[in-house]
């Protein structure tokens, strides 16, 4: 009857609608390590990989050791500031990825084309000009440099520091690059000379207030 293959096609639907979802579910779900894997890691990597997952290994000291415990918290899902840590590219020039954020930043805020490009640059120079002096003063790689400034909690406070530049200027009627990299500097430096020590403390604390994680 009519009713029947309208069930029939309904049916049908909803059973592809499931099937799809449990497809994504597979190809979005994060690969976890198997146990063949781990035992192949060197001990610095089966230390990134409990650090990843903030699991400690008081006591470990032979290779043994590192690899029955990261075997036991395999499945334990990494926070998602440190997957994207992970994920960040080192070869790019560091000047260049932040200002990338800087830009994508000041669009989620609504600001015009004319102020982003303004905002994306005076994070750029920033970056490029002090970069360069923190390397120098405090011996740190270029590479490192890059893999800390976006972990967490320094990935973060340095979105909270871009958005509260990217506030001011568009408080103001009129703004230069100038001006933006000079409000942007006052929080910028001391954060980067933090990136550049891996001192994190401050920020921990300062991410602590709502108010300061909702100004993202």
């Amino acid at each position: 009857s009519r009713i029947n293959r309208k069930i029939d096609v309904m049916t049908q639907t909803i059973l592809s609608f499931v099937l799809l979802f449990c497809v994504v579910l597979v190809y979005a779900a994060p690969k976890v390590a198997t146990e063949e894997e781990i035992r192949k890691m060197k001990v610095k990597e089966l230390r990134q990989f409990l650090k990843d997952r903030e699991t400690p290994c008081d006591g470990c000291v032979e290779k043994s050791d590192f690899v029955q415990k990261a075997i036991s918290v395999r499945h334990k899902k990494i926070d998602a500031e440190v997957a994207e840590a992970r994920a960040v590219d080192k070869k790019t020039p560091i000047e260049k990825q932040w200002a990338e954020v800087a830009g994508e930043l000041c669009t989620e805020k609504g600001a015009d084309e004319a102020l982003c490009k303004k905002v994306k640059k005076a994070v750029e120079l920033s970056f490029d000009q002090w970069a360069r002096v923190y390397r120098r003063e405090l011996s740190v790689e270029k590479e490192k440099l890059i893999s800390v400034s976006f972990k967490h909690p320094f990935l973060k406070m340095g979105k909270v520091i871009i958005a509260r530049a990217i506030k001011w200027a568009k408080a103001q009627s009129e703004v230069s690059q100038s001006k933006i990299r000079t409000e942007y500097e006052k929080e910028f430096k001391p954060w980067l000379r933090d990136v550049a020590l891996e001192q994190p403390n401050d920020m921990y604390e300062a991410l602590k207030k709502k108010t300061v994680r909702d100004e993202l």
